[in-house]
């Protein structure tokens, strides 16, 4: 079983929409999730800056700093 691992960032973007204050939740490599915060979420690694989530044919992908985010970071 893949272990998920939660991001939190001061910006997430996805295409056209930019979510100030977003977390990403991802599998492996997929983004299963992404969504703004209030208060930061219990279990989550603060990597500060900006995350850019890129769509592939089966799955998102999130990158930081051109590096992917994935359960290993």
């Amino acid at each position: 079983m893949t272990e998920k691992r939660r991001f939190a960032a001061n910006r997430v973007i996805f295409g056209n929409t930019t979510i100030v204050n977003g977390v990403v939740e991802v599998e492996g490599r997929n983004v299963v999730g992404f969504y703004e915060f209030k208060k930061e979420p219990a279990c989550t690694e603060w990597i500060g800056g900006t995350i850019v989530l890129v769509g592939t044919d089966d799955m998102i992908v999130a990158y930081k700093d051109d590096k992917i985010l994935n359960s290993e970071y």
